[in-house]
């Protein structure tokens, strides 16, 4: 063998060791794993682990996909959704935050591999991209190409689900070709290490306490909980979900500087605790410091019914009197698998109760406004990158209502994806609800009149279209668009009854 041969098999044997050992280990290994990850975490890395489940699955019933972005995912209930539909159907839903109908548009080959009886793409305007839309006092046009394009190019779903297929979008800048086709050659690339590895830190950590967690998995206690595993202001649990005699939480800062007592009494079986006043009799426990920590029960037996003194609203310690509601404040945080005794599977979409909807039902009528005002709205919303977005689509939607509706990139989208998916499988659009308070923004505008049309017109013998955008009060979604769990539930049996009707239409 020559020297040149030598110079031209070498690199070449290498790139196969590097591609192969690749594809080995962020295509096959890294989703290979079993997922225990609860509701709205580690987004982007589990869109495609889901995707993977579905497409492996074995099915005995007709599948029915759920696509859209977090419209979607807050708005379906998978398997109250198949019990409307007579149980005759399997609903899995494939979703992630803000799917665009760009993003469709590149899954649609893949979705349609799956085989669906039906597709169900629920959605509302908060998915047209509206924030690339330019203010007036600004300069340029209203919508610009240039931007859009740009935006499309910085976002994750293009970087990490199909980049080789958006190297060839028109415009783009040689560098981010390069940089897209690389992504499409490595999979190393598409999922770096903040993708995947604290998803694997999760998993780890399953096996024992679970203190790093976004939202609970843990059994369901007495009194409800907050999303992210903070108790109310009292609660209660069976002494079977502890492995010994220590209770472990996470106590809140606040808490321990205002001098928390946490009042411990045993029952024979649970009590109401829709509203905390502790008993006398029991045992007080006075933490000393904040953080994770074991809280030592006397024999506890029965059932465990704890009584804060204090709970936290807004980082502030708040004295809970006598008769105060459970959902006064956080209290502390239990961890994430409390009382668990198995690795769970399959609990992405699964929807628990939580105390910030139970307080939202709670309100009066008259603390309403000031409390959507408070949460979703405040003057300071700019500081706070929790409400950063929400309060921009909010401004875009009201200079949209002034410049009137335009096709955009992702109108255009929209129907490219519906005429083509449609030839293949029957279509349902879903126009989502949208918080009352939202659409003052632009409900009442030509803009919006304009936007329906548009939807309307794409209706046919295989696209049904279900218009919703009205349909819920302001109790039944927690901020502009994000269903709660009892408005998704209202809305399952008007999805079902939708679907059900263009599928008939079919035969």
């Amino acid at each position: 063998m020559t020297q040149k041969q030598k110079a031209l098999i070498i690199p070449l044997i290498l790139f196969a060791a590097v591609f192969c050992a690749d594809r080995l280990i962020f295509d096959k290994a890294l989703f290979a794993l079993s997922n225990p990850s609860g509701w709205d975490s580690f987004r982007w890395y589990n869109f495609e682990s889901i995707f993977r489940q579905v497409e492996n699955a074995k099915r005995d019933k007709p599948l029915v996909l759920v696509v859209g972005s977090s419209v979607a995912q807050y708005s379906t209930l998978p398997r109250l959704f198949e019990k409307e539909l007579g149980d005759r159907y399997r609903v899995e839903l494939i979703s992630h935050a803000a799917m665009l109908s760009t993003d469709l548009v590149h899954y649609r080959k893949r979705l349609l591999n799956l085989g669906p009886t039906a597709i169900v793409w629920v959605a509302n305007a908060a998915d047209l991209d509206l924030e690339r839309t330019t203010p007036p006092w600004e300069a340029g046009p209203a919508r610009s190409t240039v931007v859009e394009r740009r935006f499309l190019t910085q976002r994750a779903p293009a970087r990490l689900y199909y980049p080789a297929e958006f190297s060839r979008e028109g415009g783009l800048a040689g560098d981010s070709v390069t940089s897209f086709i690389m992504r499409g050659s490595l999979y190393s690339l598409r999922y770096p290490r903040d993708e995947w590895f604290p998803f694997v830190l999760f998993k780890r950590e399953w096996n024992g306490p679970l203190k790093s967690y976004l939202n609970y998995q843990g059994e369901s206690i007495g009194g409800g909980m907050f999303r992210e595993g903070f108790t109310g202001a009292c609660f209660a649990f069976p002494a079977s979900y502890l492995t010994g005699e220590d209770f472990m939480a996470e106590i809140p800062a606040p808490l321990i500087q205002a001098g928390l007592r946490i009042r411990v009494v045993m029952r024979s079986q649970e009590v109401s605790l829709a509203q905390c006043t502790p008993p006398n009799e029991g045992e007080d426990i006075i933490p000393t410091r904040a953080g994770w920590q074991r809280i030592p029960l006397n024999n506890p037996s029965g059932v465990v019914h704890i009584y804060l003194s204090h709970v936290a609203s807004s980082d502030r310690a708040t004295v809970v009197v006598p008769g105060s509601p459970v959902f006064l404040g956080r209290g502390i945080r239990l961890i994430g698998n409390f009382g668990r005794k198995q690795i769970p599977t399959g609990e992405t979409f699964f929807r628990r109760p939580n105390l910030e909807e139970t307080r939202l039902e709670s309100l009066p009528d008259r603390e309403i406004v000031a409390d959507y005002e408070t949460r979703i709205e405040p003057p300071d919303w700019e500081k706070r990158p929790e409400l950063t977005w929400l309060n921009r689509l909010r401004l875009a939607k009201l200079i949209s209502a002034t410049l009137g509706f335009h096709e955009t990139r992702q109108t255009t989208d929209m129907r490219t994806f519906v005429t083509e998916t449609s030839r293949v499988v029957p279509l349902l659009i879903v126009n989502q609800a949208e918080h009352p308070y939202s659409l003052e923004n632009y409900g009442w505008s030509q803009w919006y009149a304009d936007y329906l049309k548009f939807i309307f017109a794409m209706r046919s013998d295989r696209v049904e279209i279900l218009d919703l955008h009205d349909a819920l009060s302001v109790r039944e979604l927690g901020d502009p668009h994000h269903l709660t769990l009892k408005g998704a539930e209202k809305i399952q049996p008007r999805m079902a009854q939708a679907l059900k009707a263009l599928i008939a239409r079919q035969k």
